[in-house]
């Protein structure tokens, strides 16, 4: 009777350990195919990752060339800002001169006549 408990406990075991392994083989499977979907993702991300990449090189490029643009336009701007000021200066000074003239012109012209003009002063 004990070989026959032996075999028996050595069916049992046998069985527990056939099922067990199944169950294993099943689990096994589900992680393969988890692992195959994981593997699509890593994949689909890395694409996403590269064209990420390109676009923020691509916004770089682009915010440099922006950057040297607004350098140039400053300068043309200083440069016009100068011109302008000088304009500006020449327009005054010409202005300075004209009322130079006119007030030399104004003081010959009541010497000559001082009381607006009707009549010419008699020396």
């Amino acid at each position: 009777m004990d070989v026959e408990r032996t075999m028996d406990f050595i069916l049992q075991t046998q069985a527990k350990t056939e099922a067990i392994l199944q169950e294993m083989a099943a689990e096994q499977k589900g992680l393969a195919a988890e692992q195959k979907g994981l593997a699509a993702e890593q994949k689909k991300l890395a694409a996403q990752q590269a064209k990420t990449e390109r676009q923020v090189n691509a916004l770089a490029k682009l915010v440099q060339t922006g950057m040297k643009m607004l350098v140039q336009m400053e300068k043309r701007s200083t440069a016009r800002e100068k011109r302008t000021d000088e304009r500006i200066q020449a327009l005054v000074d010409s202005q300075l001169r004209m009322d130079q003239r006119m007030d030399r012109f104004l003081a010959a012209f009541e010497k000559r006549w001082p009381n607006g003009g009707s009549r010419p002063a008699r020396p």
